[in-house]
């Protein structure tokens, strides 16, 4: 055997060992009760925030922020030595904002903060977002279906969201509603199931990925770009907004 095909197969033997040995481990402590149990590891990692009487939400400057939804609002902030993700409540409204520690705010994407955050809504709360990448998900079952409300002014919006893995799953949705300008792109997942979309697009972009789409009312101005797939183009209804 040449020396080179020695060094790589013990390289891949190191390899397989050292996997082999962490499954090991892992299973020892699962057995032994001696796992660190998820809140913990959650703390470990993420400020968490509660809000009572919030009707609104406005993001601005925010890399990623992941959207769920649930009975409460509640707000999760990925722990950094430097807070860029900053805070405030006014009124009946949660402002979510990105800044830098020389107080300049993110007010465009290329200033927009590296921390995560993630906030757990009431599908009912609207959501107003700038300069910021929002991702979030649908329900588990058809009878979880959420009618989320997204008004977007040069944002990525996605409708699938995961934690530490590609999340596959079917997931529903009753309507999306999406107002969407200046450059903002909306993109859905194939394994998502929407009763409708109601969407008003200025000077911005609309992908299905495949979704499955019951019904879509779109607005949309001539310098947006609408693609649909397969089937989704017999449900489609549209107008054009006039300048």
């Amino acid at each position: 055997m040449k020396t080179s095909n020695k060094i790589l197969l013990v390289i891949l033997l190191a390899g397989f060992g050292y996997l082999v040995f962490a499954q090991t481990a892992l299973h020892i402590k699962y057995v032994n009760k001696d796992a660190t149990p998820p809140a913990t590891y959650h703390a470990y990692f993420n400020d968490d925030y509660s809000f009572n009487n919030i009707k609104h939400v406005r993001i601005t400057g925010i890399a990623q922020c992941h959207i769920l939804y649930g009975d409460s609002v509640k707000l999760s902030v990925e722990k950094s030595n430097i807070s860029y993700v900053k805070f405030t409540v006014s009124g009946d409204t949660l402002v979510l904002y990105g800044q830098y520690a020389n107080g300049r705010t993110a007010d465009y994407r290329i200033y927009m903060t590296p921390q995560n955050a993630t906030l757990c809504i009431p599908a009912g709360v609207d959501v107003y977002a700038v300069n910021s990448n929002i991702n979030t998900s649908g329900g588990r079952r058809q009878v979880n279906a959420q009618s989320p409300r997204f008004d977007l002014t040069n944002c990525d919006l996605y409708t699938r969201y995961s934690i530490g893995g590609a999340d596959t799953l079917d997931r529903y949705y009753d309507t999306l509603n999406v107002t969407a300008r200046k450059n903002s792109q909306v993109i859905l997942f194939r394994n998502d199931h929407f009763k409708a979309l109601a969407f008003k697009l200025d000077h911005s972009v609309f992908s299905d990925v495949q979704a499955k789409i019951e019904q879509a009312d779109i607005s949309a101005d001539s310098t947006s770009v609408l693609v649909l797939t397969g089937n989704n183009i017999n449900k489609l209804n549209t107008s054009v907004i006039k300048k």
